[in-house]
């Protein structure tokens, strides 16, 4: 419910207000913690949107994702969202 509303709220936003903080999303990803690679992910899935804004932020998307997929603490569902996550960058 949380990731939802701030997904939202830098959805509308986004980069004008809240520039900088998708970037440490995805640095989120790269983190030891499931739930903060969990929250990064429910983050990036209600967040990224195939418009032109984004763009920005595809790279670090990517490097960070394979980070969070193969992470030792990672299970099928975080897997499944990294996959989600990535489709979205690749459209």
């Amino acid at each position: 419910m949380v990731a939802q509303i701030i997904a939202q709220i830098i959805i509308y936003d986004y980069p004008d207000v809240w520039d900088g903080f998708l970037e440490k999303v995805c640095d989120g990803l790269a983190e030891d913690d499931i739930i903060q690679i969990d929250c990064s992910l429910r983050i990036l899935i209600l967040a990224i949107r195939p418009e032109e804004k984004y763009h920005k932020i595809v790279n670090k998307v990517l490097e960070n994702l394979f980070s969070a997929f193969t992470n030792s603490e990672s299970n099928n569902k975080i897997r499944e969202k990294c996959l989600q996550v990535y489709y979205q960058c690749l459209r």
